[in-house]
């Protein structure tokens, strides 16, 4: 390899640490700036995980998203962060969204929860609040 090859090599790779040093001080990664946020959400869920039966391997997931319409930006953006939290709080349990498990989760703020579950789960359904708008819900 020649002097001049070299050189460029250097400098190529300078540039790429520089450029990346310059990403991470402007704009973090997310995961970088909420780790008291992960932290917080799994012992938030802690005691319902215990609550859960042994056997369980699948949950479902709902949330106030699905009970919107049309959510906007933001009600997106909060469901982005919270399913994946979720999903990695309860590891090695799966969580999908939606309803079509027998223990399902609800993440929600809203009143008209409890109408759209009674639509959404017409067989009947028990439910434990973990606080924090955060419930265990056992399909009938």
């Amino acid at each position: 390899m020649s002097s001049s090859s070299r050189l460029l090599f250097f400098l190529f790779c300078l540039a790429a640490l520089l450029n990346g040093a310059a990403a991470l001080w402007s704009a973090p990664p997310a995961v970088l700036t909420r780790d008291a946020g992960v932290s917080a959400w799994e012992a938030r869920l802690e005691p319902l995980k215990r609550a859960l039966p042994e056997n369980t391997h699948v949950l479902g997931y709902l949330s106030d998203l699905d009970l919107l319409e049309n959510p906007d930006q933001n009600q997106i953006f909060n469901e982005i962060d919270e399913l994946p939290l979720t999903q990695y709080s309860l590891a090695p349990i799966l969580v999908r969204p939606g309803a079509d498990e027998e223990w399902l989760i609800g993440n929600f703020t809203r009143p008209e929860m409890n109408t759209y579950l009674q639509t959404r789960l017409p067989g009947g359904y028990d439910i434990q609040s973990f606080g924090f708008g955060i419930y265990l819900i056992h399909r009938r």
